[in-house]
This record gives C-alpha cells, structure tokens and sequence, in this order.
C-alpha cells in the first residue's frame, strides 16, 4: 500500500521532516526542482514529483489540484453547523446530580 504523499494529504510538518531529510541525504529542494523539469511537471509539487518516482504516479498541476479541492473547500466553510452542536449539553454527573436532589 502506496502513502498518502498528497500535498493536501500530509500535515506541514510531516512535509517538513521528509524535505529536510531527503535534503540531508543531498536531495533537495533545488535537485527536485531539477526533476520537475526532467519529467516536465514544473508545475506541480514536489510531492508529485516524488510520487512519480516511487509509484509511476502522473504528476497533478498545483491549477488542477486546486480546481479539485475548491469545491470541498466552500462546501465544508460554507456549511451550516449541525443543530445538535448549538444546544448546551448536560453531562450524565450533572443529571445524576439533578436527579438525586429531587
């Protein structure tokens, strides 16, 4: 099973950690950029580049990537909150509480 080596699909600083190490081991940031050109994907991630080179994958244009996400985007910001996360709550102690008083 292939990981996840989205852009979207890992934290930053899981991102992070994998670029600074690869750039430890003298694969960089200018080395990639390198390879972006090699496999005509200069504009794509660095991410899609490395996912071409591990898994065959077809580097996705940061454009295309975004026409992807932007409709799952408004959607979750542009949803209306559930109507059960707007009433208070009362924890089971408090009805328990409650209920021994009486």
């Amino acid at each position: 099973m292939k990981p996840n080596c989205e852009p979207s699909g890992a934290p930053p600083d899981t991102r992070k950690k994998l670029l600074g190490g690869l750039a430890e081991k003298g694969f960089g940031s200018e080395q990639l950029t390198e390879m972006q050109k090699i496999i005509d994907a200069e504009k794509s991630d660095h991410f899609d580049v490395l996912a071409h080179v591990a898994w065959a994958l077809p580097p996705v244009t940061r454009e295309h990537r975004a026409t992807i996400a932007c409709p799952e985007i408004t959607a979750h910001f542009n949803s209306k909150p559930s109507s059960n996360s707007s009433s208070p709550t009362t924890s089971p102690k408090a009805s328990e509480n409650s209920t021994a008083k009486n």
